[in-house]
C-alpha cells in the first residue's frame, strides 16, 4: 500500500496543537455535551462505540473508521472497531457481518462490524504486519500524536482519503484511529483544522477512559513518577496571566527564587463568562481551551524540574488528568464538587498516577463540605477570591476557613498540605502563614515585582 499526503494543515494554521480541544462556538454547541457523555460510559469500548458512531459518524459526517490497537514490540495490529455508514437497503445484505446498527435518519443507517463473531463483541483476531504492508501504520507510530494530515491510497483508487489519529496508550501499545471521509479533499483549510481538531478531542477522551481502566485494575505501563514533596513554608509562582511566548522565560527567571509554579487549567466553562485575565486585568483572547495547555507544560518540563502544582477550573476534571500527568505535572488539585463519588473516583486516579491529589475550594465551600475528604487527600488549596481572574484583593475573612483546617489536619494528625491562591502579596502572605497556610500563591506581587528575590523574602515573613 502506497500513502500520499494530499492535503496538510499548516503548522501556524494548527494554533501551536497547544490547545488540542475545540473552541465550543455556537456551531459546535453538541462537542461539550458529547465529550461528557463519552466519559461517562461505564467502560472504555462503550465510550470507544460513543465516539465512534454519534460522533465521528452521525455528527461529524465520517464515512468510515477503523480502530487499531498496535503492540509496538510484538508487532501485532488489532482491529477493535470497524463502522460505518450504508445505505438501509444495504443492511440484508450486511447482517450477517453487521454487530450493531443505529439509524442515521433517512435512507442509511450506521453499523459496527465484527468480522469474526459478533458475540465476542469488542475485539478481532490480532495479526502481525510485515513492515512494508501498511505504509499509514508506519507514519502513525513514529509519532503517536495527531499530525493533522490527509493520506489516500493510491493503489485502490475507489478507496476514500482518510486521517490518521494515533495516541500512545503505554510505552508498547499505540491506538490507531483511521476516519475516512468522502469530502476530505473538498474541505479548504480551516474546515480541515475543524475536523481533524474535533476528531482529535473525541478520541482523546476514549484514550483517556481506556488508560483509567487499565490504571484502576493496575496492568498499564505507565511512567510512575513520584511527586516530589511539598515545602512546610514556600511560595508557588502562577503563570496565570504569562504570555505564553514569555513564560518559559519568567520561568528561567524564578526558579532559583521560588518553590513551585501554579498552573491554571481553564477548559471555557467551569469560569462561566470563558475569559482569562491578565495581570492587570485585561481579558486575555484564547480562542481554544484548555489554558494552559499539556504541550505547553511539556515545554516547561524541557527546562524545569522543580514542583509543578496544576489547578483545574473544569466542569469535568476526568478529561485532563492523565495527560498532564503524563506532561509532566506533580501536583493536581481538582475543583471541590457536591458529586463526591466523581470526585473521590478522580482523587483515586491522580494517586494511582503517581501524583499529589489536592482539591480547592472557592471562598463559599464551608470547612464542613470539605472536612472529611481531608483523609483522603495531599492538599487542599483555599481560594480566597473567586476562580479565573488574577490581581484581585485577598478576603480576610478566609483566614479563619485557613485556621479551621490546620486545626483539623494538626488533630487528627493528617499529612495534608494548605494552599492559599488569590491575592497574596507583602502583606497579605504573613496573614495567611499564621492561620496554617504553608504554600502561598501569587501571581502579580511576583511577576510584576522589579525585585522577585526580595518580594518573595517578605511574603514569607511572619513577623
Amino acid at each position: 500500500m502506497n500513502t500520499k499526503i494530499i492535503s496538510g494543515t499548516r503548522k501556524s494554521v494548527i494554533a501551536d496543537t497547544f490547545y488540542r480541544m475545540v473552541q465550543v462556538t455556537h456551531s459546535q454547541k453538541w462537542l461539550f455535551e458529547m465529550v461528557k457523555k463519552i466519559q461517562n460510559q461505564k467502560s472504555p469500548w462503550d465510550s470507544m462505540y460513543t465516539a465512534t458512531l454519534e460522533g465521528l459518524i452521525k455528527q461529524l459526517g465520517a464515512t468510515k473508521v477503523n480502530i487499531y490497537i498496535f503492540n509496538k514490540k510484538s508487532r501485532l495490529l488489532k482491529l477493535v472497531l470497524c463502522a460505518g455508514k450504508v445505505k438501509n437497503t444495504e443492511l440484508e445484505e450486511k447482517k450477517n457481518r453487521i454487530f450493531k446498527v443505529m439509524s442515521n435518519g433517512g435512507d442509511s443507517s450506521i453499523i459496527t462490524y465484527d468480522r469474526d463473531n459478533p458475540a465476542n463483541s469488542y475485539f478481532t483476531k490480532a495479526r502481525r504486519i510485515p513492515g512494508n504492508e501498511y505504509k499509514w501504520l508506519k507514519n502513525a507510530i513514529q509519532t503517536a500524536v495527531p499530525t493533522h494530515k490527509v493520506y489516500t491510497n493510491t493503489k485502490t483508487k475507489d478507496e476514500m482519503p482518510f486521517i490518521l489519529i494515533p495516541f500512545n496508550i503505554d510505552a508498547r501499545k499505540v491506538l490507531i484511529v483511521k476516519v475516512r471521509h468522502a469530502d476530505l479533499k473538498k474541505m479548504d483549510e480551516n474546515a480541515l483544522q475543524e475536523f481533524n481538531l474535533i476528531s482529535d478531542s473525541l478520541i482523546s477522551q476514549v484514550r483517556n477512559n481506556l488508560l483509567t481502566s487499565l490504571i484502576d485494575l493496575n496492568m498499564q505501563e505507565f511512567p510512575y513518577t513520584e511527586a516530589k514533596r511539598i515545602p512546610k513554608r514556600g511560595t508557588s509562582v502562577s503563570l496565570l496571566g504569562v504570555n505564553d511566548e514569555v513564560v518559559l522565560e519568567k520561568i528561567n527567571q524564578l526558579k532559583g527564587l521560588t518553590d513551585s509554579f501554579h498552573i491554571d487549567v481553564l477548559d471555557g466553562h467551569y469560569v462561566p463568562d470563558c475569559k482569562v485575565f491578565d495581570m492587570h486585568g485585561e481579558t486575555i483572547q484564547k480562542d481554544f481551551f484548555p489554558y494552559v495547555s499539556a504541550q505547553l507544560i511539556k515545554r516547561i518540563r524541557e527546562s524545569y524540574d522543580g514542583l509543578l502544582d496544576a489547578h483545574f477550573m473544569a466542569v469535568d476534571s476526568k478529561q485532563y488528568i492523565i495527560e498532564y500527568a503524563e506532561a509532566g505535572v506533580d501536583i493536581i488539585t481538582i475543583s471541590y464538587s457536591d458529586d463526591l463519588s466523581t470526585l473521590r473516583q478522580n482523587i483515586n486516579l491522580i494517586k494511582n498516577l503517581g501524583r499529589l491529589a489536592g482539591v480547592a475550594i472557592k471562598p463559599e465551600t464551608t470547612f464542613e463540605d470539605i472536612k472529611e475528604l481531608l483523609h483522603e487527600i495531599d492538599l487542599v488549596l483555599v481560594m480566597t477570591v473567586p476562580p479565573g481572574k488574577g490581581g484581585q484583593s485577598f478576603d480576610f475573612k478566609m483566614l479563619d476557613k485557613i485556621s479551621q483546617l490546620r486545626e483539623y489536619i494538626e488533630k487528627n494528625n493528617l499529612n495534608v498540605s494548605i494552599e492559599v491562591d488569590g491575592g497574596i502579596n507583602t502583606l497579605t502572605g504573613r496573614h495567611a502563614l499564621k492561620a496554617g497556610a504553608n504554600l502561598l500563591v501569587s501571581g502579580t506581587a511576583i511577576v510584576n515585582s522589579p525585585d522577585p528575590k526580595d518580594t518573595i523574602k517578605h511574603i514569607l515573613d511572619t513577623k
